[in-house]
């Protein structure tokens, strides 16, 4: 969503005002994925990604990090495999999880918003079932839109 890609902008990008409004964060922070846990801040990012906001990342105190392999930039299906295993992994142990969703997402409900979303779709495969997915992901985790919460 809009609402997430601006607050992926914030954190991870330090970006505010006029730059983080400019509407250019979203498409930046697609394939940004971030879990905060109490103990954890788990990321997913490609590597270019990785290659600019890492030196300041890499402060953060109990960074847990998933990167696509390397070499694998050209190889669609390989990625989207990779990110949404990862996405299970980072889910591993997360009882309930909050989610920016955009005001019309809202209305329509957290749980089903997110079931509609590819990478979550992926959670229910059989072929994730070894890192902890293979079923919907709201009938393991409680999910709640970041406003409600």
């Amino acid at each position: 969503s809009a609402l997430a890609g601006e607050a992926l902008g914030w954190l991870l990008g330090a970006l505010s005002g006029r730059s983080l409004a400019g509407g250019a964060t979203a498409e930046v922070f697609e394939e940004v994925v971030l879990v905060l846990t109490p103990t954890h801040v788990r990321l997913y990012l490609p590597r270019n990604a990785w290659i600019a906001l890492g030196p300041r990342l890499a402060m953060w105190d109990n960074l847990q990090l998933w990167l696509p392999p390397t070499g694998a930039q050209d190889d669609f299906e390989l990625l989207e495999e990779h990110k949404a295993r990862s996405f299970v992994q980072m889910l591993c142990g997360v009882g309930s999880l909050g989610v920016c969703l955009d005001t019309g997402d809202a209305r329509a409900g957290a749980a089903s918003t997110v079931e509609s979303w590819p990478l979550v779709q992926a959670f229910a495969l059989s072929q994730f079932e070894a890192d902890g997915g293979g079923s919907f992901l709201t009938t393991r985790i409680a999910v709640s839109g970041v406003a409600e919460a």
